[in-house]
C-alpha cells in the first residue's frame, strides 16, 4: 500500500511523505505507483521552482520525504499552500478509486515529529 502522511504545523503543511508500492500491477507498470510517485515529485520541485520555498528532499524506491525549510513571507507560504493542497486532492482522488493501494495520514504536529 501507499501512504502519504502529511505534517501540518498551524494549518500548513511543513511536511509529506510517501511510502510504499500500490502493487496494482507489475513493477514499471503499476499506474497508481506512478500516478502518486509523480504527483509528490512535482510538488516537490514546484515548490522550488513556482513557490520559491527552501525545501530538503530524500528520494528512494517506494519513499520521498520532502520537508519545508523555510517560507520567508506570507504570499510564498500562500504559494507552497497551493501547491501542496493540489497535490493532497490528487493523491485523494486516487485514494476514492483505490482504497486497498492507497491512503493520505494527515497529522498535525510539530515538524521534528518522524513518520
Amino acid at each position: 500500500m501507499v501512504k502519504l502522511y502529511v505534517r501540518r504545523v498551524e494549518g500548513h503543511v511543513v511536511r509529506f511523505a510517501l511510502h510504499g508500492h500500490a502493487e496494482c500491477g507489475e513493477y514499471g507498470y503499476d499506474l497508481v505507483c506512478a500516478a502518486t510517485s509523480a504527483l509528490t515529485i512535482a510538488a516537490a520541485n514546484g515548490l522550488f521552482e513556482h513557490a520559491g520555498v527552501s525545501r530538503a528532499v530524500r528520494y528512494r524506491s517506494g519513499y520521498l520525504d520532502c520537508v519545508i525549510l523555510n517560507c520567508p513571507s506570507a504570499e510564498v507560504r500562500m504559494r507552497a499552500d497551493a501547491v501542496l493542497e493540489t497535490m493532497i486532492s490528487g493523491i485523494r482522488a486516487i485514494a476514492l478509486e483505490y482504497p486497498e493501494s492507497v491512503s493520505v495520514v494527515d497529522i498535525g504536529g510539530s515538524v521534528s515529529a518522524r513518520y
